[in-house]
This record gives C-alpha cells, sequence and structure tokens, in this order.
C-alpha cells in the first residue's frame, strides 16, 4: 500500500460548521461516544475526539459502557470494610 492509498480520516475533511459543532456538544452531554458521534456526523472517529478535546469536553459514555460501569461498581467490594 502506498501513502497515497492508506486508509482513516482524509486531511482535506470540511471545517466544523456551528451546527456540527452544536451537535457535538448535544451528543456529548447526552452521553454518546465518539464512534457514535463520528458515525451521525460522517467524520472520523480521531477527528471528533481531537475537536472534543479541544473543545475542553469530556467524553461521553455509550449506554453500553455505562451499564459496564454499573455491573462492576455493584460486584466490586467496598473498601475499609
Amino acid at each position: 500500500m502506498s501513502g497515497s492509498e492508506k486508509s482513516g480520516p482524509a486531511k482535506n475533511s470540511p471545517a466544523w460548521s456551528a451546527d456540527d459543532v452544536a451537535a457535538l456538544c448535544r451528543m456529548v452531554a447526552g452521553g454518546y461516544s465518539d464512534g457514535e458521534i463520528a458515525l451521525w456526523l460522517g467524520r472520523a472517529r480521531e477527528t471528533v475526539r481531537n475537536r472534543r478535546r479541544a473543545l475542553g469536553l469530556a467524553p461521553g459514555r455509550s449506554p453500553r459502557l455505562t451499564a459496564m460501569f454499573a455491573r462492576l461498581h455493584k460486584c466490586r467490594p467496598l473498601r475499609g470494610r
């Protein structure tokens, strides 16, 4: 595979519009993961992650990840008891 045939995000992806940024903020606040947001916006996951970080937003959690943390917390014994 030559350098021009690499897969992944395009270097010349479209600029982020105000609507894209607003959608990103809403989806992060709604708990969507970077991958889910990327699919919705038609961008690469890394591009979404970089923009989210530039905006100072913490990553969202998918429902599956939230459920996994809930199960882990429920099964973990309390410390100091």
